[in-house]
């Protein structure tokens, strides 16, 4: 039970804290699971930024039998701007055959290169992890990065191409019980912040509005998260930065979103309070 419960605190509600605290008792010797919680204590803190803390806990988890994913621990060196160490970690990931969860194995392709500054690569990787044929699901997530970079210098096509994929998701978004709901709400409202940006803010509304009943009742903090980001966008859009301001601060409690305090920093320089 402890381990479930920090899972669940961990991956759905971001509670990291107190994930690591209800995780202690499943953290002892006599638990036939500990390599699992061990390496989730390592989860927890890398989300915590205790990096070497965390690198100790995977390290353990790998010495108890368990070492994937290994990503995870390669971010932790990833984080702390070691990306040689980091790839290597990456090169020694088990390659499994199953075409979902070997394809968002690939994330690294993107994140780190972002971090290195080099955007052209992890453009380039992003949109050809898009074209994956055997892995739909994973296809579109990496789509919507791809499109997401791509905001960083609009080109001609990127609102077309926005617009798209929302036409694509929402179906899904809105279908009752759908399985993919989820992610195509999450894909369905970046697309709509991002029109925001782009400057069709009535896309960005007609987007929300579709979704500001079903996305809240799907209980996921990332997805509140993001209709407030979208909502904060057509706000910036109208030149009412303060709104948007208010939107995101409701949104800041130690597990949102790192795209909140970006948005939120834009607002903050609307209305010239850049002390904030």
């Amino acid at each position: 039970f402890p381990y479930s419960l920090a899972t669940t605190e961990a991956f759905y509600l971001h509670r990291y804290d107190q994930a690591l605290a209800d995780l202690q008792p499943a953290l002892v010797t006599q638990n036939p699971t500990l390599k699992s919680a061990v390496f989730l204590k390592g989860y927890l803190l890398l989300a915590m930024e205790k990096l070497p803390e965390s690198r100790e806990a995977f390290e353990r988890a790998e010495s108890l039998g368990l070492r994937e994913p290994v990503r995870y621990h390669a971010d932790s060196y990833a984080a702390s701007r070691q990306f040689d160490r980091a790839r290597q970690l990456v090169a020694t990931q088990r390659v499994y055959g199953l075409p979902g969860y070997d394809l968002e194995a690939r994330l690294p392709d993107i994140t780190y290169t972002v971090d290195e500054g080099n955007w052209s690569a992890a453009l380039a990787a992003a949109e050809k992890l898009s074209k994956a044929s055997d892995a739909p699901l994973q296809a579109r997530s990496y789509r919507a990065t791809w499109l997401g970079l791509r905001g960083y210098a609009p080109d001609a096509s990127l609102a077309g191409d926005w617009r798209k994929l929302v036409a694509e998701e929402m179906p899904r978004a809105i279908e009752p019980q759908g399985s993919e709901a989820v992610a195509s709400t999450f894909a369905s409202l970046y697309g709509a912040a991002s029109m925001a940006r782009l400057g069709d803010a009535d896309f960005a509304r007609s987007t929300i509005a579709g979704l500001e009943h079903a996305a809240p009742a799907l209980g996921y903090p990332a997805i509140d998260d993001m209709l407030a980001i979208a909502r904060a966008e057509v706000d910036l859009q109208a030149k009412q930065p303060a709104a948007a301001v208010t939107k995101l601060r409701a949104r800041v409690n130690g597990g949102e979103l790192v795209m909140v305090h970006v948005t939120l920093l834009r607002a903050f320089m609307q209305t010239g309070e850049l002390a904030d």
